[in-house]
């Protein structure tokens, strides 16, 4: 899934990060210093060029497949 792979990904490079449990499912909150709802940033991501759809813990990934992450302005 999105969020096994991101917390792989953040695990390796040792940084502290934040999942928390929602309505909607697994949301990612932290990561380092970028804590979602500064200045109303949120971290969102992309699955192979298309804005994730369904929840990290829902999105199952194929091997190839890119996961791009960004910390962007947006209402949550």
């Amino acid at each position: 899934t999105v969020e096994y792979v991101t917390r792989q990904s953040i695990d390796e490079f040792g940084l502290n990060y934040e999942v928390q449990q929602m309505v909607l499912g697994a949301f990612l909150l932290d990561i380092g210093s970028a804590e979602g709802g500064s200045e109303d940033h949120w971290w969102t991501y992309d699955l192979n060029g298309g804005y994730g759809t369904i929840g990290i813990a829902e999105q199952v990934v194929e091997p190839g497949d890119e996961i791009s992450w960004f910390f962007e302005a947006s209402e949550y």
